[in-house]
This record gives C-alpha cells, sequence and structure tokens, in this order.
C-alpha cells in the first residue's frame, strides 16, 4: 500500500506564491476564497494551471472537481448558504500579512487500492481524516480548537486523492515549512485509521484494537512499577535531583522551564529508574509488542511509516519526568512539630525554600562530595603504588644482598 503526500506546500498572505504551485502573483484573501473577476470560456483550460484568478479560489477549486460535498472542520458543505458561511471563515482567518494555509494532496496508488481499504466517497476519506487531523495538528504544533480546514475527494486522474487546506483561525505559527518527521507521522497516522478499516472489512478489528490495547496495558504497568519505588523511596539519587530542581516557574517536563534541567531528569530516568529489574522487565515486555506491531504496520505497508518505539518513549519520558516532578512539588512542603510555651505539640506546614544561591550551594557541595571522593580514590591507590613500590625496592635489595654473599 502507498499512501502519498504528493504535494506539501503553504501560502503566506502577502507574499509571492511558491513556484510550481497553482497560484501566481501575490497571495490573497482571494487566492483562498476569490472575489476576482469571472474567467470565460475561452480561458477555461487555464483553471487548472492559474488559480490567482480563479473567481472562487482554492475553496472553489477544489469542490469544482467532484460531485460530492466538501469535507471540512465544520461538518459537510454542500448547500450554497454552507459555503458561504464556511468562506466568510476562510475570510476572516486569512485576511492579514504573514497568515498561512497549507496545502497537501493525498492520493492513493489506483482505485483498486482504494477499494481494498473501503474508500469510496468522500464519507469514508471523512472518517479517516476527523480520526487523524486532531494528533496531526498536535504533532505539528497547532491548537485543534484553532484550526479550519476543508478538503475535497478527487477522481479526475487515475490516482484517486484528496485536496487538504488547513489554516489557524487565530495567527500563532509563523513557520510555514512543515518538518520531514512531521509529514512522516502525517502519513503513519492516515495510514493507521484505513489500516483499521480494511481490519474492519476483513474481520480483524478486534485484533487490531486488541494489540494497541496491550500495549497501553504494558504502558500502564510501568508507571504502576515506577510510582510503587517512589512510593517506597528507592531512587537513591531522587533527593540530589530535587534539590537541584528550579524553584520558581513550571515543573512540568515539557515546559520552558525545564529546558536545562531536562537532560538530568532524562539521564536519571535511563540510569535509574529504567533499570530496576521490575521496571526493566515491563520496559522490555512493551518494546517487544512495539517491534512486532512496527513490523506489521510498515510489512503491510511495504514501507517504513511508523516509528512507534520512538514516540512511545518519548511519552513514556515524559510521565515519568512528571512524576518525578510531582513528587518535587510534594516534597518542599514539610509538615513539622513543634511545642509551644505551654507545652502543647502543635503541627505547622514549613514551604521549603529553594533560591539560586541554595541551588548554587547544592550544586556546589555534591561537586565537593564527588571531589572528595575521587581525591580519596586517587590518594588511596598513591598510597597502594607506593607500598607497591617500596615492596619491589626491599626485594631487589635483598635479592641484591644473597648475590653479594654468594661471591663472597
Amino acid at each position: 500500500m502507498a499512501v502519498k503526500i504528493s504535494k506539501v506546500r503553504f501560502m503566506q498572505y502577502g507574499h509571492h506564491a511558491p513556484d510550481g504551485s497553482r497560484f501566481r502573483g501575490v497571495i490573497g484573501t482571494e487566492s483562498l476564497i476569490g472575489y476576482s473577476e469571472y474567467m470565460n470560456r475561452s480561458e477555461a483550460k487555464a483553471i487548472d494551471t492559474e488559480l490567482g484568478e480563479r473567481e472562487d479560489g482554492y475553496f472553489g477549486y477544489t469542490s469544482s472537481h467532484h460531485e460530492g460535498a466538501t469535507m471540512s472542520s465544520d461538518g459537510f458543505i454542500s448547500t450554497q448558504s454552507e459555503r458561504a458561511r464556511f468562506r466568510k471563515k476562510l475570510e476572516n482567518a486569512f485576511s492579514s500579512k504573514g497568515d498561512i494555509f497549507y496545502e497537501n494532496i493525498i492520493s492513493l496508488k489506483t482505485f483498486a487500492e482504494a477499494e481494498e481499504y473501503g474508500i469510496h466517497d468522500e464519507k469514508d476519506w471523512n472518517e479517516i481524516l476527523v480520526h487523524a487531523l486532531p494528533k496531526i495538528f498536535a504533532r505539528i504544533g497547532f491548537d485543534e480548537s484553532n484550526m479550519i480546514w476543508f478538503a475535497d475527494f478527487h477522481i479526475n486522474t487515475e490516482h484517486p486523492h484528496i485536496h487538504l487546506v488547513y489554516l489557524e483561525k487565530k495567527h500563532t505559527r509563523d513557520r510555514g515549512k512543515v518538518k520531514q518527521s512531521e509529514l512522516d507521522y502525517m502519513k503513519a497516522q492516515i495510514y493507521h485509521e484505513m489500516n483499521k478499516r480494511k481490519a474492519r472489512l476483513e474481520g480483524y478489528s478486534q485484533a487490531y484494537i486488541d494489540q494497541f490495547r496491550q500495549k497501553d496495558m504494558q504502558f500502564r504497568e510501568i508507571l504502576v512499577s515506577v510510582n510503587e519505588q517512589m512510593l517506597n523511596h528507592r531512587y537513591r539519587r531522587l533527593n540530589d535531583l530535587l534539590k537541584i530542581l528550579p524553584r520558581t516557574g513550571r515543573l512540568q517536563y515539557n515546559s520552558a522551564n525545564m529546558k536545562e534541567m531536562r537532560p538530568l531528569i532524562d539521564d536519571f530516568i535511563k540510569s535509574t529508574i529504567l533499570t530496576d529489574d521490575k521496571t526493566k522487565e515491563a520496559v522490555e515486555s512493551l518494546m517487544r509488542t512495539i517491534d512486532q506491531m512496527e513490523g506489521n504496520i510498515n510489512g503491510m505497508a511495504h514501507d517504513q511509516i511508523v516509528m512507534l518505539k520512538k514516540a512511545e518513549l518519548k511519552k513514556l519520558y515524559e510521565r515519568i519526568g512528571n512524576m518525578i516532578l510531582k513528587e518535587a512539588k510534594r516534597s518542599r512542603v514539610q509538615e513539622s512539630i513543634y511545642v509551644t510555651k505551654d507545652g502543647t505539640e502543635r503541627k505547622y506546614r514549613n514551604k521549603l525554600r529553594f533560591t539560586r544561591g541554595t541551588v548554587r550551594r547544592a550544586i556546589s557541595s555534591e561537586c565537593e562530595r564527588e571531589m572528595s571522593k575521587l581525591s580519596s580514590l586517587i590518594e588511596s591507590q598513591a598510597n597502594k603504588d607506593k607500598r607497591e613500590e617500596n615492596a619491589a625496592e626491599s626485594e631487589w635489595l635483598a635479592q641484591m644482598q644473597r648475590e653479594f654473599n654468594m661471591l663472597q
């Protein structure tokens, strides 16, 4: 099976259209929804090559090449009033310099292949997109609730395909280029949804779902094991790590506040948490399941489109990292007891103060301890070498004395 993303482009308001695109001139609102002069019949052949002058822009172009309804973030669009309302949304979202809309053309190799996956019309494609796009948008870095998208299913070539366009309602992203890893993820998610359709058609849907459930269950087993070890205070280095975490800002693994600390947390997870026997066994079990899943999916696709292991490991480090940071929040408030003048005991919550100074002192103290250990080790080795050297020297002198006595 070959899911192909043949066009990956972005158009930016106020900028010239990219080379090789169906647009020309400077990109504006009309490029997307269209307000320019109607083209007469003699110019109709240029519609497919020059969208910059099309009356209804790209939205009109994609919807003009098929008979079914247009798929969109608002549901199916089929009536003139629905199209007018949707055009207004596009106009509001794409009207200022720097606004960006993205164009993808996603195609299958043949109609027979589309039939194999039960894809016959826009309703089938819509089911795929509705499930795949939220994950794709999140991976690229968009807020799903801030997105507008529309797509049309075309059968005017030998390759059945869809034109997919998406943009932000409110501009937050200036980078237009989509990374290759993000495109690979898009391809994998679309294939994943297609494969679920095929599994249903072939009667294997339950087995396919069970495999994902097994993965999720194994993932949870790892987290349970880590939580158990943490509650029992079995991670000896954890306190040292907690001491040097930032005092201010968000204590979330993926927050900007943790950027410099994240490598230390990752190292602690890798060298301490994931080396625990019980946790290590659970992780190895999860990796075996993921290897099997990747092999099955990539084998059917005849392509390396799924890198599930990398994604799951990233998610695992994030979840464990947040568990560590949660422990840091908890440990910063201690419960103490003091005796009042009248002899009664009272409890109070004493918030531990972590400032830049205390962090520096904690790091300095840790460095001093390590240097002290190293100095002791060097001194011990030096004393050992000296003792061995003195013993060798004494043995040599004794041997020389014996040989001298024999000469007498």
